[in-house]
């Protein structure tokens, strides 16, 4: 939940609901305190900071220091919204290290474990989206370098994440037929049709300027 909330406050009444739903809070505060001493352990097994160098308490709330903690996700963020920003600026070679980095750190979706709990859906979603965005932008990037299979890698991660991403669909058909794999560019472009039956959607036709 502190990784979630990119370094903002949780309300220790709201950690308290999350831990132990349904029980007294104030029973509670005391298994808090504990859980809270338990984790900075793990940070910090040798005791060398103060307890609120990594994670940090007050006014009623827990925030996780990411001056001091690094986190996986953080990084993640940081490579994708600077490359991102610097392909928007036309910086194409500058921008493809930081998107790489960005595609490479992403090793599943956030928080997995922790499917359904209602405070992990909108940092989940939002990481997943920023991914999309970065694989999308590499698999244009290698389609333009004429590296054909390279595309086509990155446009099957997109679809892994979003089964139904009409554009990434007719980009992989498009990707396929033009490295000359035209057997799978039919496949491909099968695929998407059946996608798209199953959500009432009209398919496009074959992208244009390649083989069928």
């Amino acid at each position: 939940m502190l990784v979630a909330r990119h370094g903002r406050p949780v309300p220790r009444d709201a950690l308290i609901e999350a831990l132990w739903p349904g029980e007294d809070p104030v029973r509670c505060a005391n298994r808090l305190s504990v859980a809270l001493s338990t984790l900075r352990g793990v940070l910090d097994p040798q005791r060398r900071f103060g307890a609120d160098h990594f994670v940090a308490s007050s006014g009623g709330a827990v925030a996780l220091d990411r001056d001091h903690v690094a986190v996986d996700l953080e990084g993640f963020l940081r490579d994708a919204v600077d490359g991102l920003a610097l392909r928007e600026e036309g910086r194409v070679a500058d921008a493809h290290g930081r998107l790489l980095a960005a595609e490479a750190a992403y090793a599943g979706d956030l928080l997995e474990e922790d499917l359904y709990e209602d405070w992990a859906v909108g940092p989940r979603e939002d990481a997943r989206d920023v991914y999309v965005r970065v694989a999308r932008c590499l698999a244009a990037d290698a389609r333009q370098a004429g590296d054909h299979d390279g595309a086509v890698r990155f446009l099957l991660r997109v679809l892994e994440r979003d089964a139904y991403d009409e554009e990434a669909h007719l980009a992989l058909a498009a990707a396929y037929s033009d490295a000359g794999r035209h057997g799978e560019a039919r496949r491909a472009f099968r695929a998407y049709r059946a996608r798209m039956d199953e959500i009432g959607v009209e398919p496009a036709s074959f992208p244009v300027g390649t083989a069928a």
